[in-house]
């Protein structure tokens, strides 16, 4: 928990960690139930983009698709089944989840990305939706993996952040997020010897370079609703529909990350 680094001995979760994507999962479920295990932070921890949603977007979505490969359904529709009807997700918030909105999202990106037609062999898409800081996000990834080396192709994305004012800072946002994710799923990793860190700056600790960059496409879905988040949201997608990607392009799944771990990368 973040919480460790300013209370002592704070070794669970707390309660709005759980509310980042765990807790108010769209998944129209008809029983919910939650654990918190404990966990020790070794070192002091700091904020990442997206905070929780990243792990907690990861985990249902990489879950989601093997439900999906198991009942042997497309992902796609997978997914919109679960979410379920049109709805309004009840929450203490001022603004309510819409089930209706993070459909949409997902159509888009889907349609954008051409979901459902025939690859080249080594290629496969993968996609995942999360609704965080109030915004609603979808990407689709399409990737290769031929002899054993992952290449990126192309990046679909579709965001509702309710009223978009500057439409090109809320594209440049999610293009970065795309690269942040990309970068935390091949390289994301930071090691410790004799209690110190081990990396200390951008030589030892990789970053996505410019020849490893895919193709990145956004869309703004036109709304008038509230304006909500656009520096966050479109981290948490990223990761997941990688992992969905590479599953469809080899049938080999990867729970853990950094990929730089299994020499994909």
């Amino acid at each position: 928990s973040i919480a460790s680094t300013f209370v002592k001995g704070k070794d669970y979760g707390a309660g709005f960690e759980f509310d980042m994507g765990l807790i108010n999962t769209p998944f129209d479920l008809p029983n919910f139930r939650c654990e918190n295990g404990q966990a020790e932070a070794h070192v002091r921890i700091g904020w990442y983009r997206s905070v929780a949603n990243i792990y907690h977007a990861f985990a249902s979505n990489v879950f989601a698709d093997e439900l999906a490969a198991t009942a042997k359904k497309d992902a796609l529709q997978f997914r919109l089944d679960m979410i379920g009807k049109d709805r309004i997700i009840e929450s203490n918030s001022p603004f309510k989840q819409d089930t209706k909105r993070l459909k949409n999202v997902l159509n888009i990106a889907a349609k954008n990305a051409h979901w459902g037609e025939t690859l080249p062999k080594g290629h496969g898409m993968g996609l995942a939706v999360h609704y965080s800081f109030y915004t609603y996000t979808a990407s689709v990834i399409e990737v290769s993996v031929i002899n054993n080396k992952l290449k990126v192709h192309n990046i679909h994305t579709a965001l509702d952040c309710g009223l978009a004012v500057n439409t090109n800072t809320v594209k440049s946002q999610f293009e970065g997020a795309a690269v942040f994710g990309l970068s935390l799923s091949f390289y994301g990793k930071i090691t410790a010897k004799n209690g110190a860190i081990e990396q200390s700056n951008f030589d030892d600790y990789k970053m996505l370079r410019m020849p490893e960059l895919p193709n990145i496409d956004v869309e703004i879905v036109q709304s008038n609703n509230p304006a909500t988040g656009v520096g966050e949201p479109g981290v948490p997608v990223i990761a997941p529909a990688l992992i969905n990607a590479i599953f469809n392009a080899t049938r080999k799944r990867y729970r853990s990350l950094p990929l730089s771990d299994f020499d994909l990368v």
